[in-house]
């Protein structure tokens, strides 16, 4: 399958750059978001799921792996991500254990009917051509 010109940004410089300033631990993920939506991404992780039965959680565009240590931290152990970015998926392996993260588009996901996922989830955020929208 031939790149989108979306998926031809993300793998050039302009997505090498987002991920060299979006690396954060946890903690830090939920004061950005106290900051800039008032709630942290715990608090708003614990809405989205609330009394759902969630095991297996697939996170797509998981660029380094932020949202899912922080899943992980929150008490979820069977994390899964998928991301476009070779360089943000080798930065991803590194920071995380026990999540497997792979190399993939959110147009063609590995993942199929057997895999089992209860639930995908898909960052707030959207950029386009290199703007945040």
């Amino acid at each position: 399958m031939e790149n989108t010109q979306q998926e031809e940004i993300w793998n050039g410089e302009f997505g090498k750059k987002y991920t060299d300033r979006n690396i954060m631990l946890p903690d830090e993920l939920d004061q950005l978001c106290i900051d800039n939506y008032g709630i942290s991404k715990t608090e708003l992780n614990k809405e989205v799921f609330g009394d759902l039965n969630v095991d297996k959680i697939l996170e797509v565009g998981c660029n380094v792996g932020n949202q899912l240590l922080l899943l992980k931290k929150m008490g979820y152990t069977n994390l899964w991500g998928i991301e476009l970015q070779d360089y943000a998926v080798e930065i991803a392996r590194k920071r995380t254990s026990n999540i497997n993260i792979v190399k993939g588009s959110a147009f063609d996901i590995p993942y199929k009917n057997n895999d089992n996922l209860d639930s995908m989830y898909l960052l707030e955020k959207c950029e386009i051509d290199g703007h945040e929208k």
